[in-house]
């Protein structure tokens, strides 16, 4: 999508105001080419300095979280999951349901649905389809 915006208005500058906060998803924007990003869990004061900083000419991401970082250096992206993202990563792509799995673990049922909303982001995948070709890439299945 921005390539397309790129293509017609290529000085035009971009902040991404994302639900996601994942500094996975920051990283992302601005290897595309925006000049910022702005998670949903930003103040409003956040977001408006994020929109002056990147209308000035600057850029404006979130720091880079030093277990996000060293996940990158590890080549390993599953190594900044907890252990409950892992176990709920592992029941999905063996194709349990969020209601097995919660039953299964212990936990509610919105507890999994967040620990899998967290992990996607981490992992940067969009479907369970996504997570388990990254797991079998990886040697997670």
């Amino acid at each position: 999508m921005l390539q397309s915006l790129r293509a017609d208005h290529n000085a035009m500058p971009v902040v991404f105001f994302s639900m996601y906060p994942s500094a996975q998803y920051a990283a992302s924007a601005r290897a595309a080419g925006a000049q910022g990003y702005v998670g949903k869990d930003a103040s409003t004061a956040e977001l408006l300095q994020a929109m002056r900083r990147v209308l000035a000419g600057d850029t404006s991401f979130p720091p880079v979280r030093k277990r996000a970082a060293r996940a990158a250096r590890s080549d390993d992206p599953f190594a900044e999951l907890s252990r409950r993202e892992v176990e709920v990563m592992q029941g999905l792509i063996r194709g349990v349901s969020l209601r097995d799995l919660s039953a299964s673990l212990g936990v509610g049922s919105k507890s999994i649905s967040t620990y899998r909303s967290r992990l996607m982001t981490k992992l940067g995948v969009e479907s369970n389809v996504e997570l388990a070709a990254l797991a079998a890439r990886h040697g997670y299945t």
